[in-house]
């Protein structure tokens, strides 16, 4: 049984004491203005609630990580974590900018949950942010520094405009929320600081913080956790739990660096559950298997684990990636046209 701990926490008591990494065998940030708008309603239709007790709770979902180097390094639940950082962040504009004597606790609260705390002056350390993705590309990572270093800056103050313009998912839903926050604001002029503090005390998530005596062990606990889960986030495709065991499999910084640079480039061509689909037919011809097709996970995480740490398994991949990218196609010759033709037609479902 995988070991671990859980304990429910408070949007406030998550974010304001761990600092997280999104590891380099995630996937980026996906989410769009569909999953943050579902959030923010969500969270304002429980406040909202004419039903609502204060000790009533809105449940936000599951996070699986393990801890690496002081940092959580987050295994599902990222949308959400980036998400919520992303809320926070667009609160706290407005927070900051109308800050007084009376809402001074509110605006301390939001800061924890972004920045590092100075223990003896109590202030915010703007380039001490408690998020960090190691799957990000340049061009995200910039406008994410500038989000979280506050020194992202608008223009003008059409944000509606901008956010159809912007191809960034951090800064089109960064712009959303900030939207959404001045639109609540300005309908609930005396209820948006009571929101924050709702949104901080009252949603709630259940981390799950999966143990082990290294670093190998505590992301094999999270990944068998993960696995077991039912979880409201985008779920984690075959192929990337194929990646997460053949990352771990790589013993160097730089040996994971070079397999995450390497992977980046192969899933920009092809996706690669369809490859690794059609890895699996290779690995069958060798071995001359002739019973029926099994589930793609269940065939590189149980019957074949062994293939996802073999040195060559890249090597292969890359090849396979080539052959359905036509980069093969000068080196055919009319007969291999003709069995490639003959298959294309079979009917089909994989390609």
């Amino acid at each position: 049984m995988a070991e671990m701990k859980t304990e429910r926490k408070s949007v406030l008591d998550y974010l304001s004491k761990n600092k997280f990494l999104i590891p380099m065998y995630q996937r980026p940030y996906a989410w769009t203005l569909e999953e943050c708008e579902q959030l923010w309603n969500d969270i304002v239709t429980f406040f909202n609630d004419e039903d609502r007790k204060p000790e009533d709770e809105y449940f936000l979902g599951s996070i699986v990580m393990y801890k690496q180097n002081n940092h959580q390094n987050i295994i599902d639940g990222q949308q959400r974590t980036i998400s919520l950082s992303l809320l926070l962040k667009a609160l706290y504009v407005k927070a900051f900018k109308d800050r007084s004597e009376e809402t001074k606790n509110l605006v301390a609260m939001l800061e924890s949950c972004l920045w590092d705390i100075d223990d003896i002056s109590g202030k915010a350390d703007y380039n001490a942010s408690h998020l960090e993705s190691d799957v990000i590309t340049k061009e995200d990572e910039d406008i994410l520094k500038q989000i979280l270093t506050n020194e992202y800056r608008l223009e003008n103050n059409d944000i509606e405009t901008k956010i159809k313009k912007v191809k960034s998912n951090y800064e089109k839903n960064y712009l959303f929320f900030l939207l959404k926050s001045d639109e609540f604001a300005k309908e609930n002029p005396t209820k948006w600081e009571k929101f924050c503090v709702v949104l901080l005390k009252s949603c709630i998530l259940l981390p799950i913080e999966c143990e082990g005596y290294d670093e190998d062990s505590r992301l094999e606990n999270a990944l068998r956790i993960f696995n077991t889960l039912n979880n409201r986030g985008i779920p984690l495709s075959d192929s990337d739990i194929f990646k997460s065991i053949i990352f771990k499999s790589k013993k160097t910084l730089e040996g994971r660096k070079e397999f995450a640079n390497k992977w980046k480039e192969l899933e920009d061509k092809k996706d690669m559950d369809f490859i690794f689909r059609n890895y699996m037919h290779v690995i069958r011809a060798r071995n001359k298997i002739k019973t029926s097709e099994i589930g793609l996970r269940v065939f590189f995480t149980k019957e074949y684990k062994n293939i996802l740490q073999d040195d060559n398994i890249i090597s292969e991949i890359e090849q396979l990636s080539k052959f359905w990218n036509d980069e093969f196609s000068d080196l055919y010759n009319n007969r291999s046209y003709q069995f490639y033709e003959v298959l294309n037609e079979l009917p089909n479902e994989y390609w």
